[in-house]
């Protein structure tokens, strides 16, 4: 176990093996698509990051709930089978727009978990299935203030949102994808990531308009969630990955009727 200088609590200490994305995450047979190649790679994006303390916050303060309601290697799909028993809130503008307080669901921890995510993005580089690294994410200059908030010194950060989305169709549910700038955001930075069937979507800026900020699970009065098909996110990625992707091993084979799944 190497010693180093943890990145989190700034402390000199034996480091942890470190996952940039929870292992549970992960799906039992893994198919990893970039725009160049696709195939089963085995290999998990981890390295040794933060101390035994730091990795147990993340653990406590964020990861462990939201896998709970994930539980992302199993048919069922807790956070989706309680939003199946419960009413949507009444009156409100958009259709699936349900309460966490009546769902008994913390959503704070969602976005305490979303951040982690993407804080692990900023800090350090990742090396990824197919052995090509990742490159540092710019946070839009709310490091220090997520830093703080992770670290549990800081209340959530005030120019950042994170809204929760829960995804209702099966396509989703099995894909899982690194966090993803947002594109053609005017005077803000944004990333989305989709975990196993809970969509992520956060803003980072200066004068957030509040109809944003009502939205965010972990620091509006509401705390949402809200259920859609992704399909529409999901499903065209994919393709378009698909599309210039070369197969390798056996999923060459596998991907044929992979596909003729997706389009039906």
């Amino acid at each position: 176990m190497p010693r180093g200088m943890c990145p989190l609590c700034d402390r000199e200490e034996d480091l942890r093996l470190s996952h940039f994305i929870p292992r549970a995450l992960y799906p039992a047979n893994l198919v990893y698509t970039n725009k160049t190649i696709s195939g089963r790679f085995p290999a998990q994006m981890k390295q040794y990051l933060l101390c035994a303390v730091c990795e147990d916050r993340f653990n406590k303060h964020g990861e462990s709930e939201a896998m709970k309601w994930i539980t992302p290697n199993k048919k069922h799909f807790p956070l989706l089978a309680k939003m199946n028993l419960a009413q949507p809130v009444p009156g409100s503008v958009r259709k699936g727009v349900y309460s966490s307080a009546v769902l008994g669901v913390d959503t704070e921890k969602f976005g305490y978990f979303m951040l982690s995510i993407l804080w692990r993005a900023a800090v350090a580089e990742w090396v990824l299935p197919d052995r090509t690294v990742t490159t540092k994410i710019s946070l839009g200059g709310q490091d220090t203030a997520i830093k703080a908030y992770l670290l549990g010194t800081a209340p959530f950060p005030t120019d950042a949102m994170v809204m929760m989305t829960v995804c209702d169709d099966p396509f989703s549910r099995d894909w899982l994808a690194r966090p993803n700038a947002i594109k053609n955001l005017k005077g803000f930075s944004g990333f989305e990531f989709l975990a196993r069937g809970v969509y992520f979507h956060t803003l980072f800026g200066a004068g957030i308009p509040a109809k944003f900020r009502r939205m965010c699970c972990a620091s509006s009065s509401d705390r949402y969630i809200f259920r859609r098909s992704c399909a529409d996110k999901s499903v065209p990625a994919y393709t378009r990955l698909s599309a210039t992707a070369r197969k390798v091993g056996k999923w060459a084979k596998e991907s044929e009727d992979y596909s003729a799944t997706v389009q039906t």
